[in-house]
């Protein structure tokens, strides 16, 4: 009986140690990210982030091109797979709604 207890005294001090591990681990990745952020040049960050704001800008007008290109190649199946999509979304809220 006391080698049980023994046992479930060890496994919950082997969870305690993985616990502060793990969260010493993530408390000194999330410190170097903030002391990287900090030591960034303000003229650096505003530029990265013009860089990064016309990349997005010209990938989704790519997408937003090629969608509207398909829409009106195929129109009846892009209107019957927006339906469909509707369909089971309008599905799924509805069957969370009444579990819930």
């Amino acid at each position: 009986m006391a080698n049980a207890q023994n046992a479930m005294n060890n496994a919950a001090n082997n969870l305690n140690d993985k616990k502060n591990d793990w969260a010493s681990a993530g408390k000194s990745v999330v410190d170097r990210a903030v002391s990287e952020v900090k030591s960034l040049n303000p003229e650096d960050i505003k530029r990265t982030a013009t860089e990064l704001t016309s990349k997005v800008r010209d990938v989704s007008g790519e997408y937003y091109d090629d969608a509207v290109g398909y829409i009106r190649r195929n129109p009846v199946s892009a209107g019957l797979g927006l339906a469909a999509v509707g369909f089971l979304a309008g599905s799924l809220f509805s069957w969370m709604r009444k579990s819930a």
